[in-house]
Parts: structure tokens; C-alpha cells; sequence
């Protein structure tokens, strides 16, 4: 009984604070523009397309749900303890899309290892490495959607263009981080072994290494 109460308040809790966010955001579009706009936005939401709606929120739940199948995977390939749920990693997964979207420079990102650490107790170094290898999976897949839009006969110049810049910088990104992530471990652990043996042996250090 107690579990269902603090339950019902949290959940009431997190429904007033996005309603509050939603008010604020609001407010801030109000407040910067005029009655015309105010109105075009009322406007544009009462001639919402709802299939379009509907597409769109299937859309984004299908994406939500794989993006937490391949979390629950790199969980487990860590460790066969502590793998959340279904349901529990899609919660995660969820709220991770939305911390992104708010926050800026992907700083929602670290929202994933706080929530799957504090609510399900798992080690940060597990968070860590999994968000590490979906965020170089993310990259893949731009990667090659960079591709297939410079492939595309129907696109333009310009668009191509931008296409090829974003191709050469996200193939660094991947190259660096695919280096960080598998071979970049092994050289820093050999590096380590050229420093004075006093900050070798802190403890600070023997967890930074594992």
C-alpha cells in the first residue's frame, strides 16, 4: 500500500512538473512575440493533421522501444545482473529522448546513467559503456544516412554539398571515437605505466584505470 502511495505521488509530481515546463515554454513564446503570433500557433494546432499525429507518435514509440532494446543488449553483454526490464528500459529510454531534446550539447545523454543508476542500480561503468557504444552506433547510422542522401539522384547541389561536410566530420567523429572506445582503453592502461608511482597507486586513479 505504501509503495502504491509514494508511487501515485510521483507520478503526480512528474505530471505537475512537465505541465509546469510546457506552461513555461508557453509563456517564453508569448511573452517574446504578439497577439498575431499567439494566435497562428493556436491556428496551426487546431488544423493539426490527427493521422499525421498518430503516425508520428507510433513513429517516435517504435524508435523509443528499439533505441531501449539495443540498451537492454549492451547491458546484458556487460553483465547478466541487474538487466532492466522491458518496460523499465523503455521509462528510461523515454525520458533519456526528452532530456536530450531539452537540454543543450546532448548534456541529456548523462540523464540515461542517473536514471539507470540511482533507480536500478546498476554500476556507472555499465551506463557508461553502453551510452558510449550507442552514441558511436548513432554516428554509424548518420554516417550512412549521409550516404544515401549524396547517392540520391533527385538531390540537389547544394544539399549534397552539405551532405559531403557532414559525412567528412561525422566519419572523423566515428574513426576518433571508434579508437577511444576499443583501442584507445589498452594505450591508456600502457601509458599508465610511465607515470611517477605515487599518482599510479591513488585511489582515484586505480578507479579511473578500471
Amino acid at each position: 500500500m505504501n509503495y502504491i502511495r509514494e508511487s501515485f505521488w510521483r507520478v503526480l509530481v512528474s505530471a505537475g512538473v512537465s505541465f509546469f515546463v510546457i506552461a513555461l515554454l508557453f509563456q517564453l513564446v508569448s511573452h517574446e512575440g504578439d497577439a498575431t503570433m499567439r494566435a497562428n500557433l493556436a491556428e496551426v494546432l487546431l488544423r493539426l493533421s490527427l493521422p499525421l499525429v498518430a503516425i508520428f507518435v507510433v513513429c517516435q514509440l517504435s524508435q523509443t522501444f528499439l533505441r531501449s532494446e539495443r540498451y537492454r543488449l549492451l547491458i546484458a553483454a556487460s553483465g547478466p545482473n541487474g538487466v532492466p526490464s522491458r518496460f523499465h528500459m523503455f521509462l528510461v529510454t523515454a525520458a533519456r529522448n526528452m532530456f536530450v531534446d531539452m537540454l543543450p550539447a546532448r548534456l541529456g545523454e548523462f540523464s540515461y546513467v542517473a536514471l539507470l543508476n540511482r533507480g536500478h542500480n546498476i554500476s556507472g561503468q555499465r551506463c557508461l559503456t553502453s551510452l558510449s557504444l550507442s552514441l558511436l552506433f548513432d554516428f554509424v547510422a548518420l554516417l550512412a544516412l549521409a550516404v544515401l542522401v549524396i547517392s540520391l539522384p533527385l538531390a540537389s547541389s547544394d544539399i549534397r554539398g552539405l551532405m559531403l561536410a557532414t559525412l567528412l566530420v561525422v566519419t572523423v567523429l566515428v574513426i576518433l571515437l571508434g579508437l577511444a572506445l576499443f583501442p584507445g582503453v589498452k594505450w591508456a592502461v600502457q601509458l599508465s605505466r610511465f607515470l611517477p608511482g605515487r599518482l599510479r597507486h591513488t585511489s582515484f586513479f586505480q578507479r579511473l584505470l578500471r
